[in-house]
């Protein structure tokens, strides 16, 4: 009896570890809340210390915004190094630094958003984040 006890709590333990390590690789990286404002301005969504030599970023939508958003990273200077995307509630993606100066760049870097719709109504968002993706 001892043994199927013992058994029946490895394998729960087991299968437990197995189901924590699929969801921790969807929410990899550091949460944020932004609102993104309205008539598509830009808003700040995070900051970080971006590693040189990172070729992409990691962005994970969590709230239940019902219009998305639109991501990009810029370095200290405010110049554009990291692609546009788009993601709605529930997705994931990597972005992509656009050229060898954004790949080779390293220092404080913002993720910036903007709602997807064109409108009067900010949009609060929830995520994950990770600039070094």
């Amino acid at each position: 009896m001892r043994n199927r006890t013992r058994t029946a709590i490895f394998s729960i333990l087991l299968g437990l570890a197995c189901v924590l390590s699929f969801a921790g690789s969807a929410m990899a990286g550091t949460y944020f809340e932004a609102t993104l404002p309205a008539w598509q301005g830009r808003g700040w969504c995070a900051g970080a210390n971006k590693t040189a030599g990172s070729t992409t970023y990691y962005v994970e939508l969590s709230s239940s915004s019902p219009n998305g958003g639109h991501f990009w990273v810029d370095d200290d200077s405010g110049t554009y190094i990291g692609a546009g995307i788009d993601l709605e509630r529930g997705e994931y993606t990597w972005g992509a630094y656009v050229n060898a100066h954004a790949r080779a760049y390293g220092g404080y870097a913002t993720l910036y958003g903007r709602a997807i719709g064109n409108g009067p109504i900010s949009d609060y968002v929830t995520g994950w984040y990770d600039l070094n993706g």
